[in-house]
């Protein structure tokens, strides 16, 4: 049974599944949408001898996709989590965590389909959420040509934009540190204290939104820039070189980030409101202005998120006006 996959439910289930018997070893947590294959040819072979457990959330997306993710977890010792649809990667986690927990893992760490790690990595990171229960953690994430995909990222919480980079102490006022799902490490005791992923983003700004909500209750983001792992972006969605970013990208992350802006405090909206056109045509941008031509979805991909996001940012603060 799959159990609950999000809110004070899932807490609930974690905390109870984490007082199971404690099993050795490092959960490792992928969602999978229609890339099993991905997963098992980018996987290191030697998991298993490092106490590794690999934990796939085959969301659905067809039968034959299923029945290939059954052999494969067969195959390979696997444990594979069968939604009846497609949680997203957020509730996807959320999942997997709560799987591997009844099963006694008390140490997890996320891993993107298309990312490619070794085993001591996955052991370290696990290690370092044993000697810091309460922190997010994260390794830097290169480019298959070794380039810098992720060290760190900040957003400005006046107006909802996001550079790379990264504030030792997160003591900046506008500033604000966060730390990228593709590979990310905790313990079960603080996923459980933050509910997990929240629901509402399905795809992309959920680990925006894990890291600001696991800042404000005190707990540490660590960034280890000494373990590292490789990430092409995009596998997963089907973007090529040359193409700009799938209408997926567009879609979420302009959406999203109205998302996150509506559980802001009502003073703290404004900015993110008044910006929001520029920002969106910033996401958009990521993908080069040539995708005008080679993929003019993308402009329409990013138009509706960016609408409905702000159907949603706006219904959050009549509800709020009301309750006030």
């Amino acid at each position: 049974m799959l159990g609950p996959t999000s809110g004070p439910d899932y807490a609930e289930a974690l905390k109870a599944a984490l007082t199971h018997p404690q099993r050795e070893g490092v959960a490792l947590v992928i969602v999978s949408f229609a890339s099993s294959d991905m997963v098992a040819e980018n996987l290191p072979s030697d998991l298993a001898a490092h106490a590794v457990q690999v934990v796939v959330v085959d969301n659905w997306s067809s039968g034959a996709e299923r029945a290939n993710a059954r052999q494969l977890a067969d195959a390979n010792g696997w444990l594979l989590v069968e939604p009846t649809a497609n949680l997203g990667f957020g509730e996807g986690v959320n999942a997997g965590v709560l799987a591997a927990a009844q099963l006694g893992y008390r140490e997890f760490v996320t891993l993107n389909p298309d990312a490619v790690c070794t085993a001591t990595t996955i052991v370290d990171l696990g290690r370092a959420t044993a000697e810091r229960p309460l922190a997010l953690i994260s390794p830097v994430v290169l480019r298959p040509d070794g380039t810098s995909f992720f060290t760190g990222s900040t957003i400005d919480v006046s107006r909802g934009r996001i550079r790379s980079g990264w504030i030792d102490g997160d003591a900046d006022p506008v500033w604000k540190n966060w730390l990228s799902g593709a590979c990310l490490a905790f313990s079960g005791g603080c996923f459980a204290a933050l509910e997990g992923f929240a629901p509402e983003y399905f795809l992309y700004w959920e680990d925006v939104d894990l890291s600001r909500r696991a800042a404000d209750l005190g707990m540490e983001l660590v960034l280890r820039r000494d373990l590292s792992v490789g990430h092409d972006e995009g596998g997963t969605h089907g973007t090529t070189q040359g193409s700009g970013k799938s209408s997926l990208y567009y879609y979420y992350n302009t959406r999203n980030r109205l998302v996150f802006c509506a559980a802001l405090a009502p003073q703290a909206r404004g900015g993110w409101l008044a910006t929001t056109p520029v920002e969106s045509y910033r996401i958009w941008r990521r993908g080069g202005r040539r995708q005008l031509l080679t993929q003019p979805g993308g402009v329409w991909a990013a138009l509706r998120g960016t609408v409905a996001g702000l159907r949603l940012a706006l219904k959050r603060q009549r509800r709020v006006d009301i309750e006030v």
